[in-house]
């Protein structure tokens, strides 16, 4: 019992996403949104879309959504996933923009600290670490406040 929800999420989200492929690759070419590899860090041998992300992004969203409402927890941690799914959506946003018409090392690094920095002064914040492997645990202490 405690790994339907789990097995639902993830077939949701295959579904989703392969539903949603298939109609990205057709709208693809007609939206001008297919690469051909020759940029610096495209390095694709045939065409290919740069919508692909988009079904991933929505798979994402909707289980995300599924799962605030067949989980609900407190307002704390309520808040704590908030901030990380638009967190993690304002990622794909900034990768997806540099995906369309490239941003530049600077900018989007830049993008991407700004982002992280919104989402560590909303209380998000790492303290351990775990190696998969041997199970050990690496504390990293307490975040320090804004």
């Amino acid at each position: 019992m405690f790994w339907v929800p789990h097995i639902v999420c993830a077939g949701l989200g295959l579904l989703v996403s392969q539903v949603i492929i298939p109609i990205i690759r057709r709208r693809s070419v007609p939206l001008g949104a297919v690469g051909n590899g020759a940029d610096f860090h495209h390095t694709h041998k045939s065409p290919i879309s740069r919508l692909g992300g988009v079904a991933l992004a929505a798979a994402f969203a909707l289980i995300s959504l599924l799962i605030f409402l067949w989980f609900p927890v407190d307002e704390e941690r309520t808040w704590t996933r908030l901030v990380i799914v638009f967190g993690s959506l304002a990622m794909f946003g900034l990768g997806f923009r540099d995906d369309l018409r490239p941003l530049g090392a600077r900018k989007k690094l830049l993008g991407q600290i700004l982002i992280s920095a919104a989402v560590c002064a909303c209380g998000v914040h790492i303290e351990q670490l775990q190696n998969p492997f041997t199970r050990q645990v690496y504390e990293l202490g307490e975040a320090v406040g804004w």
